[in-house]
């Protein structure tokens, strides 16, 4: 899992694109949140939302939060690694690197034959 930092200062704004499962969470300060725009009845509606610190959110879905700092703040987002990393092992060592000699023998240096 990723976790970035994000600093807002007094008065800064932040459109920030969440996927499903991204975790938000107010470490420090407080904001003023606009969810992603919604259909009701007819009419798009934005719900607001005021946080205090200490305050978090798990993404369902992917779309684009809004925030405003109220007060200097700091923000922390979670974020699984994609699919696609966490199936694929890394791949090897190239043959005769320290890395591959490690993972079949000791790490100490080759010894040159006379």
């Amino acid at each position: 899992m990723d976790t970035r930092t994000i600093e807002l200062a007094a008065g800064q704004t932040l459109a920030l694109a969440l996927r499903r499962g991204d975790t938000l969470q107010l470490a420090h300060g407080r904001l003023q949140v606009w969810a992603p725009a919604t259909e009701l009845a007819g009419t798009q509606h934005r719900p607001m939302q005021r946080w205090d610190e200490g305050q978090a959110l798990l993404a369902d879905d992917s779309g684009t939060w809004q925030a405003q700092a109220l007060t200097a703040a700091t923000l922390l987002l979670q974020r699984h690694a994609p699919a696609w990393r966490r199936r694929w092992p890394a791949p090897p060592a190239p043959a005769g690197s320290r890395l591959a000699r490690c993972a079949t023998s000791s790490c100490s240096p080759p010894t040159s034959s006379s």
